[in-house]
């Protein structure tokens, strides 16, 4: 009996961590600003708080699947060895290299968790992901969702496309793992929430809020007029009408409300798509069941013979 309580217990703690993170990931803002990728990973930073989370907007050549780095940001965790430094944390990003070229075989289309030591072969081999590693690389967890088309730049004969990355790695020196299924669930309302966040007006690129725009968006939030804007900033009415109207575009909003409806993390739901989880890679889910470390949900093994058969 005194089992039963415990793993009551476990679970309404697991459920309530959940909660918390949902809660969080849907209330990040619509739109590009610049410290996003921050704010995501402190929002996944719920779902398992002695975890490091890492989220990165990255800029993927279709055909070798070399990544570079669009913008990153990490969870604040000053017990984790890969999120103590932010700065190097995110130096650390910026060397991601090739995807598993695997990742052609699931489509680039298709959102997808996997291992870092799968998915991100190079990176997990190199010194960069140091810090990120686990006794068991199976719980280095990285999820792919493909965000929007980058047209083909002139110079180049390679097609872009970017794509949301979050690595997610338990602390070694704690106990805690990360459940794959929760993650899975956490990462589908996150890969929505990014692709609002994304406009495809700009030649199919995020055009990211400028320090300036992001001070007078956080103004604007509150119920300042321009001329309060103005006198707070030391600038004319004019200026900060120019930059409105530069928010206008960014954010895709063709009103004031709307404007501050998708800064406080409003979606248009005429335009959303149903929320899938991603695909976990099949060979984690092989890697996993046969784990003494992780028990699996009974749905998630039910996918795992599903998708080795």
């Amino acid at each position: 009996m005194q089992c039963n309580i415990h793993n009551t217990s476990n679970t309404n703690g697991s459920l309530q961590k959940l909660a918390q993170c949902v809660y969080a990931v849907s209330t990040l803002p619509c739109a590009p600003t610049a410290d996003w990728p921050t704010l995501a990973a402190d929002a996944l930073s719920k779902l398992a708080p002695n975890a490091a989370f890492a989220v990165i907007i990255a800029r993927l050549h279709t055909e070798s699947l070399k990544a570079s780095t669009d913008a990153s940001g990490v969870s604040s965790n000053t017990n984790h060895p890969a999120t103590a430094n932010p700065f190097e944390s995110r130096s650390t990003l910026e060397q991601l290299g090739s995807l598993n070229p695997k990742l052609h075989h699931f489509g680039l289309s298709q959102a997808l968790i996997s291992s870092a030591q799968i998915l991100l072969p190079k990176w997990y081999a190199s010194d960069a992901s140091n810090h990120w590693k686990s006794t068991r690389p199976q719980q280095t967890l990285v999820s792919y969702y493909p965000l929007i088309n980058a047209q083909s730049d002139e110079n180049s004969a390679q097609n872009q496309q970017l794509a949301l990355i979050c690595i997610a790695a338990p602390n070694p020196n704690s106990a805690d793992l990360l459940d794959h299924d929760m993650f899975s669930s956490v990462m589908s309302i996150l890969n929505h929430k990014a692709a609002a966040m994304c406009n495809e007006q700009f030649n199919n690129s995020i055009c990211w809020l400028t320090q300036r725009e992001q001070v007078i968006l956080d103004q604007l939030i509150v119920g300042c007029s321009v001329r309060e804007i103005a006198d707070s900033i030391d600038r004319s009415p004019h200026t900060v009408h120019d930059h409105v109207k530069s928010l206008h575009k960014k954010l895709n909003a063709s009103s004031r409300g709307q404007l501050i409806a998708k800064a406080l993390g409003h979606q248009d739901h005429s335009s959303q798509s149903q929320l899938n989880s991603p695909q976990i890679d099949p060979e984690l889910l092989h890697q996993t069941s046969s784990s003494e470390f992780i028990e699996l949900h009974p749905e998630a093994r039910v996918r795992a013979m599903r998708l080795n058969r």
